[in-house]
Parts: structure tokens; sequence; C-alpha cells
């Protein structure tokens, strides 16, 4: 079988208020076995050279240094057959107290982060650099608020919640703070569905919220509280079908009958006649 390396990314995050992104190279013939070593090739570059994530005047003092290696050197002990170890390729900073929420949108490659003292800090994952700070958690009028939730979403909308006062806000990707809703309950974990236009809620009392994406109001409730507290949620690739996980240990599977009907309909349209013409 040809030796494929993979280039797969993952975000840390530590006590230090830092984010670490870290790069695994492996081979996937290695998974199971295999011999030999991968390292990033043209296909899968990683830039290095960054000298860490720029900061504005909120955040001065928190500047990042070169890129550092984790684990050492290569060879043996790389954890998977002769892979490498891990290779920090960015140091996140502009957070001054413990990190207690991230996200990260694909689409724009965006990574959010929220922290114990309420800041929330925008980066870049692939180029390193620190975007901008909303501080509306930390200097709203019932001063600051822990962040327990972030959400990054496509469309550019930013979320973000707290379980001390259990306020939901909505900013936008460019720093405006949108809309802010008190949740009846503390909200457990945040979805959004493939247009990214529909917020689903996950609550400590069981219960699912939708809520239009770009102003927060709700527009559905689901009464799921037979399993207890809704602890994760997740849509499948196609966004047909919510995963949700409950605190009895069960996990739901819940679709829309409407939506998929419209997706069939739409592919049925699409597909051209079979036969001769009429």
């Amino acid at each position: 079988m040809p030796r494929r390396a993979h280039l797969l990314l993952s975000v840390s995050v530590s006590e230090s208020s830092t984010l670490a992104l870290t790069s695994y190279a492996c081979v996937v013939q290695g998974l199971f076995g295999g011999s030999g070593s991968a390292h990033p090739t043209a296909a899968d570059p990683v830039d290095s050279t960054n000298a860490g994530p720029k900061t504005d005047a909120a955040d001065a003092g928190h500047g990042g240094g070169p890129a550092a290696g984790i684990g050492g050197g290569g060879g043996a002990g790389g954890g998977f057959g002769d892979a490498p170890p891990l290779v920090c390729v960015h140091v996140l900073s502009g957070h001054a107290s413990p990190l207690t929420a991230i996200s990260y949108s694909t689409d724009l490659d965006v990574v959010l982060s929220g922290s114990q003292a309420g800041l929330l800090c925008v980066h870049t994952a692939r180029r390193g650099q620190f975007v901008r700070s909303l501080r509306h958690m930390v200097d709203g009028p019932g001063g600051p608020c822990p962040v327990d939730l972030v959400l990054a979403t496509s469309p550019g909308y930013l979320l973000a919640h707290s379980w001390e006062n259990q306020n939901l806000h909505l900013f936008w990707i460019n720093g405006q703070h949108r809309a802010t809703v008190r949740t009846a309950t503390r909200v457990e974990a945040m979805a959004v569905n493939g247009h990214s236009n529909v917020l689903v809620c996950g609550h400590s009392d069981g219960r699912i919220s939708l809520r239009a994406v770009w102003n927060l109001q709700q527009t559905h409730l689901v009464n799921h509280s037979d399993h207890g507290a809704v602890r994760c949620l997740w849509f499948t690739d196609d966004y047909q079908f919510l995963l949700i996980g409950s605190a009895d240990g069960t996990i739901s599977i819940g679709t829309d009958p409407d939506a998929r009907w419209k997706l069939l309909h739409a592919a049925i349209q699409k597909t051209p006649l079979l036969g001769p013409a009429l």
C-alpha cells in the first residue's frame, strides 16, 4: 500500500492562557503497523516562519514568540510507528486568564476563544495572527462573566454563552455586538445547521431550542427532558440528522421530515428523465 502522509490540526488549551496550534504528521500505513516516517510535504505545507500573533493595545504584553517544538527530536517514541513527534506551528496569545472555551470555523479559518475573565479573542489558524478581542462580556453592566461556550459559524456570526448569568451573545466577525438574549436555563451545547441560519441549543433542563442565528430569536422549543440535560450536539455531514447526547447516557438522532422532503424533491427535479423522450 502506498504511503500517504496526512496533516491534522489540533488546538490545545492550557492554563498559561495561550493556544497552541499543533500539527500531527502521520502515515496511514504506520497506523496499522507499517514502517517509515512522514513529514509535511509540499501538498501539506506548515508555516513555521510566523514570529507570533499580532496584538492590539488592549492585549499588549501577550505577544507570542517563535514556534517551538513539542516532544523533542524525532525517531522512536513518536506514538504511531516511526511517525515524528508533535510540532507546534503557532502559539496564539491574547488572554490573561485561563481559557474556558474554543471553536474553529473551517471556512473562515477563524479561531474563537473565551476565557474565565470574559474576554473573547479571534485569531487565524493557518497564519497564527491575532485579529481582535471582544470585551463585551468583560465590560458589561454586571461586571465580567466567564465564558463557558463559544461557537464560530461560517457566515461570520460569533456566539458566546455564560452560565453565570445565562446570557447568550451574538457578535459579527468584525467585532460588532449584534444581540444578547437571556436563556431560561443554561445552554450546555450549541450547533448550527448546514445553511448556518438556525442555531440549535441544548439546555440543562433537557429542552432543545432553535433560534435564528442573525438575531437569536427563538423559533421552536423541543422537550427532550426524558433523557436529562442535553450535554452535546452534532450534525451529520449532510446536516439531515442531529445527534443529541444526554445526561442519561443515551444518544438520540433527530431529523426534520419537511427539510428532508425538500432536499429529496430538489434532487428529483435535477435528475434527468430516463428512457425515450415523450
